[in-house]
């Protein structure tokens, strides 16, 4: 099985591609550098090129915060670019497994949140990344959509990375 991971210098880019690689699986990765998901025409030439059998989508714009003054970048990204890379991958038989965020949710419930509950995004992040699952979702038949509450690990900025550095500062 060949494997195509997208953000693959990210966090969980490159946690997957190490894990995929410890399993003696064919493990391929393209990041921004050599597959911008924002451009169709890019995406669907790497996706050919490289005829996995899955793709991770693990390329994203993940700086919250940031997303609401960078709407255009955030949307590219995480909608278009999701919907993009869906498209490619179903366009070569490929599966899909795209990942998103619980930000898609407002916070609001009181239970669990289990997969079918209605998304309530509430930041530009929330609602990129909600519309990403829905391209994701009418492009491939084949796909699995997985939602993550946050990331921490080599190779990027996260919540813990963030109070490491200030408690050493401190």
């Amino acid at each position: 099985m060949k494997v195509l991971v997208t953000g693959h210098r990210g966090i969980l880019g490159r946690a997957a591609m190490v894990e995929l690689m410890r399993r003696g699986v064919d493990v391929m990765g393209a990041d921004i550098s050599e597959m911008d998901v924002a451009d169709p025409g890019r995406v669907r030439a790497v996706v050919g090129r490289l005829r996995p059998d899955v793709v991770i989508n693990c390329a994203a714009f993940t700086a919250v915060d940031a997303c609401e003054s960078e709407r255009v970048l955030c949307f590219e990204a995480n909608a278009t670019g999701a919907g993009n890379v869906a498209e490619a991958a179903a366009a070569e038989g490929a599966r899909i497994i795209h990942v998103s965020t619980s930000y898609v949710f407002d916070g609001e419930s009181r239970a669990p949140y289990t997969e079918d509950a209605e998304p309530a995004p509430l930041s530009a992040y929330g609602v990129s990344k909600w519309e990403g699952e829905k391209l994701v979702a009418a492009a491939a038949r084949e796909h699995v959509i997985v939602r993550t509450a946050g990331l921490f690990g080599v190779g990027g900025v996260s919540f813990v990375s963030k109070i490491l550095t200030r408690a050493k500062n401190f």
